[in-house]
């Protein structure tokens, strides 16, 4: 886990953090609500949800590769 502990200490990166989860969940399992006839959208959008941990792969992937930096794991206001 390569996360700086104490960017939490933020209430603004506290803040912000909860409401790109919120945004995410939720347009995620609208999405759901896309499919065809006959499946369960419920359960399509909630098994959308933990395609975000594939963005932290690709994401500590570019910081190895020296792509990105630390940006990810700490908001600069």
């Amino acid at each position: 886990m390569q996360v700086k502990l104490e960017a939490f200490m933020d209430i603004n990166i506290v803040l912000m953090s909860l409401g790109i989860f919120v945004v995410a969940v939720i347009g995620k399992i609208v999405a759901g609500f896309v499919c065809g006839k006959g499946i369960n959208k419920w359960v399509v959008g909630v098994g959308m949800i933990p395609r975000g941990e594939v963005g932290l792969i690709f994401a500590n992937m570019g910081k190895s590769l020296g792509v990105m930096d630390d940006i990810y794991s700490q908001l600069s206001w």
